[in-house]
């Protein structure tokens, strides 16, 4: 029986734990990374806190890097990028991922070597098995591809328990992120780009002199990659937000011609107070667009004209002036509701770059992408001309947000690479604010002190 699919209105688990046995033929761990005490139950992670964030620290050679790579084959569900075969080549006797719910994924062999294994998902109490035999995959006769019209075709049988097995992945809805050492995006949910992809890895190989242009070229195109995918995120959502907020903005003139004929034939007592607290309401309304026209998502609306027209109206047309605005302001907030994703993101994303990237200047328009300024001379900079560090956060921060919603891990190895120690101090909070109001976990193998000072909880040591 194959498992359900997730429910999209069912909140995703957290990873709660990561356990391996004879790694490398001689070591065992067993991280915990929600904490002891941390709720067991499905509840997804949603705030600012460091429940979201568990670091791996230790000497050189006790897996790290390993354990790192591990996890993220382990929770992708593609059977095209090689996760299997990456997971075959470490030895181990024992890998096994859970989740705060009770589901788990876990990979196993008699003993601690290389090659094949036993993958197993547990869904709500159903395993799902796959014997995985690199030679049986490599001579397989089965292949899957989906045709025009979006037809999926097979010629040949599976291996059993494939199917179920990657099916159970995809319904973890996890699709893990990781960033390398060598700064290296990988994910399913990527496309394939400069440090991944052979043509353009060749490319770049065939136009550099020197190593050194090689790796500069490579990183300025981790850049602009990075660069591209916040900006169409970011877009997407707030342009969707903007259509479904002038859904209602465009019904508002036939709000207002119903309102002023309701007010025609409506008998009753004037209200004193109808103009007071209609002012106060534009007021709200008018401070709470400041945030939203920083980065142009809303015209200015005309706040200060209608407070002066409010101030000079007489109490008697306080009740028509509320049938007529109301529709209006209804409308703006409205408006508002739906862009504030978008908002959060976007202020979220400029702030925590911000804060790295003094006494240079950061901004984002949907229209125009991201933008650095010299606080100086005024002159706009081209990224490329930034600093490794500058580049990293960069990179960083593009990429966690824009992935934001797509991925429920994020893994970097040595995050503080390239980065002062200030850098270091301030970076994982930064990383938790910029992904505030998202499931998404970090787990990050550090050897930065500053780092590891401000996180002494989320600390799990290997040794």
């Amino acid at each position: 029986m194959n498992p359900a699919e997730p429910d999209p209105q069912t909140p995703t688990s957290p990873i709660a734990f990561v356990a391996v046995e004879g790694l490398h033929g001689k070591l065992d761990y067993h991280v915990s990374v929600l904490g002891a005490a941390s709720p067991k139950t499905a509840a997804p992670l949603f705030a600012v806190n460091e429940e979201r964030l568990a670091l791996l620290y230790g000497s050189n050679g006790t897996g790290k890097t390993t354990l790192l790579r591990m996890l993220f084959d382990a929770l992708s569900p593609s059977d095209d990028r090689g996760h299997r075969t990456s997971l075959a080549r470490v030895r181990f006797r024992r890998f096994e991922i859970g989740f705060a719910n009770g589901d788990s994924v876990r990979y196993e062999r008699s003993d601690a070597v290389a090659g094949g294994f036993l993958a197993t998902a547990k869904v709500s109490g159903e395993d799902h098995v796959w014997e995985w035999d690199p030679e049986r995959e490599a001579g397989s006769t089965y292949f899957e591809f989906t045709g025009e019209f979006g037809r999926t075709f097979r010629i040949g049988e599976p291996p059993p328990g494939k199917a179920g097995f990657l099916r159970a992945l995809e319904h973890f809805d996890v699709n893990p992120v990781f960033l390398t050492d060598s700064r290296v995006l990988v994910s399913d949910v990527v496309q394939p780009g400069n440090s991944v992809g052979e043509p353009i890895y060749n490319a770049i190989a065939q136009s550099a002199r020197t190593v050194d242009q090689l790796v500069q070229k490579e990183r300025n195109e981790d850049v602009r990659d990075a660069l591209t995918r916040v900006r169409d995120y970011l877009r997407q959502i707030v342009f969707a937000a903007a259509q479904r907020g002038s859904e209602r903005t465009d019904t508002i003139y036939a709000d207002v011609a119903e309102a002023i004929v309701e007010h025609a034939s409506r008998v009753g007592r004037r209200r004193k107070d109808t103009i007071p607290n209609l002012r106060v309401r534009v007021e709200e309304l008018g401070m709470r667009a400041t945030a939203f026209t920083r980065f142009a998502l809303i015209p200015e609306p005309p706040a200060a004209a209608l407070i002066e027209a409010l101030d000079k109206a007489q109490p008697g047309v306080g009740p028509v002036l509320r049938d007529v605005l109301t529709p209006y302001l209804d409308g703006l907030s409205q408006r508002m509701d739906e862009l504030q994703p978008g908002l959060n993101a976007m202020a979220g994303y400029v702030d925590a770059v911000s804060t790295f990237l003094t006494p240079k200047l950061f901004d984002f328009r949907l229209a125009t992408g991201a933008q650095i300024v010299d606080s100086v001379t005024g002159e706009r900079l081209d990224p490329a001309g930034l600093s490794s560090g500058e580049k990293q956060i960069l990179v960083l921060f593009s990429d966690v947000v824009a992935l934001r919603e797509r991925t429920r891990l994020f893994i970097i190895d040595e995050p503080e690479l390239s980065l002062n120690p200030e850098w270091q101090r301030q970076l994982m909070p930064a990383l938790l604010q910029s992904t505030d109001g998202t499931p998404m976990q970090l787990v990050a193998a550090t050897h930065s002190i500053e780092i590891m000072a401000k996180y002494r909880e989320r600390l799990r040591q290997l040794a």
